[in-house]
């Protein structure tokens, strides 16, 4: 196929280039953000990262979900065909919603104390990754 060819093709057929992949700013860098529900203009998500303090992460499908549990006091537990997800902190409810509905990108725990965020916030305290 002559080169004219392939970019007419590209041109009307092909996919626009995707956006080059950017790391995210460090946790110090940003104010501090416990989830990102995504728009229901938007399609569910795929997968659910969860970003732990350390700064290690991991992505589940919700295709793998089998059960989530918000217990006001304790928290919510998912339960994965491969892992168990404690998350604990406080004012969780949205957070338990978005991901029953899968309108969750991902839930990142906050690497510090949380005196100086209003009470009303939602705060991500703890996310304990247990494999099964």
């Amino acid at each position: 196929m002559s080169d004219e060819r392939r970019k007419i093709i590209e041109r009307y057929a092909g996919r626009p280039p995707a956006p080059p992949v950017e790391d995210d700013p460090q946790e110090d860098e940003v104010d501090y953000q416990p989830a990102a529900p995504v728009s229901g203009n938007r399609r569910p998500e795929i997968m659910l990262e969860f970003r732990l303090k350390t700064g290690d992460s991991l992505a589940l499908g919700y295709a793998l979900l089998l059960s989530a549990v918000w217990n006001r006091s304790e928290g919510i537990v998912l339960e994965f065909t491969t892992h168990r997800i404690d998350l604990a902190g406080r004012n969780l409810r949205h957070i338990y919603r978005a991901i029953v509905s899968h309108r969750l990108a991902y839930v990142r725990e906050l690497n510090s104390p949380s005196d100086d965020l209003p009470d009303e916030s939602v705060v991500v305290t703890t996310i304990k990754v247990t494999p099964l």
